[in-house]
């Protein structure tokens, strides 16, 4: 039968709207080209003895022949495994929500028995998911158990709880909670509006879970602890809750009250209609983003210069972050790894910089949602370009050209510096150390440099399409020096090993249990541990494994150790460099 990834080959070679080639499919799916013509003809291989066939060529496309049976038949195919895939994060979501309503431990028995599923199936889930790991506690004698608090347990509802009336019967809910869903969603709509209360539409929609969730939960016996209701009494209702509480009618308690507001005080705002500066946290955060500002520019030489603006969103979501944080909870983050992925630097910046300068333990999927505020400040941009143009022409025509450069050019320039040919010829090496991109309009500047381009007074756009393709051309060049330097300064050790639960990597355990210390969870198959070190020469160590190993729900084939020391001073440049090395396509190419 089909594999998964000859399944998704398919998906795309019977899309009606594009006629797709190996080389199309092969950057999509991150595989080798060979790699796809081979998987083509193994699903020719398992077509049926019909005369079906697909052939797929590297530039112009795929040319196909079904039957439309063989079409009706792959079609369907698509659709089961597409179900499948989506059905093992339904089922991990099941698991949860039977425990959040069982009071005492339930049996594996009882529950496969529940959810339809084997217990075989349910240890497999159990096995992969880092959730159900860290929420199920496990007795062999007695069952499972979510052995959480009332708050705790609430907020992880809110979370899962997406309501189907097949729910019903499998939780025991109250005849009415469809109702009450209908009811409680109505009546928030209106007056979150009403109250110019902005939030996301998935802010609103946990909200709404979580007050539902608190209802059907008092209703089914499940209540604050004595010690949970002393400390919600501190809290002051805001007017909004007061008008939704009573426009539902409905029986809820003043500290179940307390809770709800809790939850309302921690969403984060879309659009912030108050005061910033009136924020409870406002003196905190500033004072702690000015001490982390400059800790950053004294240790890795990058300076962060926000906009009021910018500050200002900043600290209405840190603001949130904190009382998020000190209700126990964090907002879910299902691109965290993408995130991570694409900015590593960034997120090391925030765990060793940001977190201890705050005093907070943040969350990985906290930290990922930081990482978009600061990674413009901090992330190296490889198609930067500063430029200096050798020129005697009039004002008005150096302006022109550099307007005309600035939006063909296919990169961002960050400034083009102009000079007289008078004053280039007087010291060209000075200009020559300094940029590397040189125009001119003037022959003689050609003479003296190597790296200087002619253009004309008033440049065609076949003239910038050739200026471009000469950025382009300079750029790889550099691109390929710079990647030789780098391998040869920092990549010291390239070994293949193999790894089980009970090894150590970089003297820290690695298993399917535990988050590694110094790891950035990447998208990528790939176990990444990197930080900052001034006591040792920055380095990084590449491990690929003989045999795949399962850690975090990933078949890890890569091992990338990095560590950087600050003193060195090229922090960004580092991190570019090692970014592009973490796929497991390119560890391959390094390593053969």
């Amino acid at each position: 039968m089909f594999t998964h990834r000859q399944l998704l080959i398919l998906s795309f070679l019977l899309s009606d709207s594009f006629s797709f080639s190996s080389s199309f499919l092969s950057s999509i799916l991150n595989v080798s080209e060979r790699t796809i013509q081979l998987e083509v003809q193994e699903i020719n291989k398992l077509l049926p003895d019909d005369g079906s066939f697909f052939y797929l060529t590297k530039r112009k496309g795929q040319t196909q022949n079904l039957t439309p049976e063989t079409l009706a038949w792959l079609n369907q195919l698509i659709k089961e495994n597409k179900e499948q895939n989506s059905s093992e994060f339904e089922r991990q979501n099941l698991i949860l929500l039977v425990l959040l309503f069982e009071k005492e431990y339930l049996s594996m028995e009882e529950l496969s028995k529940r959810i339809y599923v084997s217990k075989t199936a349910i240890h497999k889930e159990m096995e992969q998911s880092w959730k159900l790991r860290e929420f199920i506690e496990v007795s062999a004698q007695k069952g499972l158990k979510i052995n959480r608090s009332e708050p705790e347990k609430r907020n992880l509802l809110a979370k899962l709880f997406n309501y189907d009336r097949s729910l019903n019967t499998l939780l025991k809910l109250p005849n009415d909670t469809q109702l009450i869903f209908e009811q409680v969603k109505t009546v928030t709509d209106r007056l979150f509006y009403e109250h110019q209360y902005f939030i996301s539409g998935k802010s609103l929609a946990l909200f709404q879970n979580y007050l539902v969730s608190t209802i059907i939960r008092n209703r089914k016996g499940f209540y604050l602890s004595e010690q949970e209701q002393q400390a919600a009494a501190k809290v002051e209702l805001s007017s909004l809750l007061k008008e939704i509480i009573r426009e539902l009618n409905l029986a809820i308690s003043k500290e179940d009250m307390s809770y709800i507001q809790v939850k309302l005080n921690e969403l984060n705002v879309t659009n912030y209609t108050g005061e910033v500066t009136a924020l409870s946290h406002y003196t905190f955060i500033k004072d702690k983003l000015a001490t982390f500002y400059k800790a950053v520019d004294r240790e890795l030489g990058i300076t962060i210069q926000p906009t009021a603006d910018w500050e200002n969103k900043f600290i209405i979501h840190m603001h949130k972050l904190i009382i998020r944080l000190a209700n126990g909870n964090d907002n879910d983050n299902y691109n965290k790894r993408k995130i991570n992925q694409e900015y590593p630097l960034t997120l090391q910046v925030i765990r060793d910089y940001f977190e201890p300068i705050f005093g907070l333990a943040i969350p990985e999927s906290e930290q990922a949602y930081l990482a978009l505020y600061f990674a413009e400040f901090i992330e190296y941009e490889e198609q930067q370009l500063q430029l200096l143009f050798i020129t005697d022409n009039l004002p008005s025509l150096i302006y022109r050209t550099k307007e005309l450069i600035k939006e063909y050019s296919g990169y961002k320039i960050i400034s083009i510096k102009n000079v007289t040919i008078y004053e280039y010829l007087r010291n060209p090496q000075r200009y020559e150390e300094h940029y590397f991109l040189l125009l001119t309009t003037s022959e003689r500047v050609i003479l003296e440099s190597k790296r200087a381009f002619l253009i004309k007074d008033m440049p065609t756009k076949q003239d910038l399409q050739l200026l471009k393709e000469y950025f382009t051309m300079l750029l790889t060049h550099q691109n390929k020096e710079k990647r030789k330097w780098f391998e040869t300064t920092y990549l010291h050790k390239t070994n293949k090993n193999s790894i089980s639960k009970q090894q150590r990597i970089n003297e820290r355990t690695a298993n399917t249990n535990q988050v590694i210390k110094d790891e950035i969870v990447l998208e990528e198959p790939i176990i990444f541990i990197t930080r900052f070190d001034k006591e040792i020469p920055s380095s990084i160590n590449i491990t690929q494994l003989k045999k795949k190993y399962k850690h975090r729900g990933k078949e890890i084939e890569f091992v990338i150790q990095s560590s950087y020391n600050p003193l060195e001073g090229q922090v960004q440049l580092f991190f570019s460099e090692l970014k592009k090395m973490l796929t497991v396509k390119e560890l391959k190419a390094r390593i053969e």
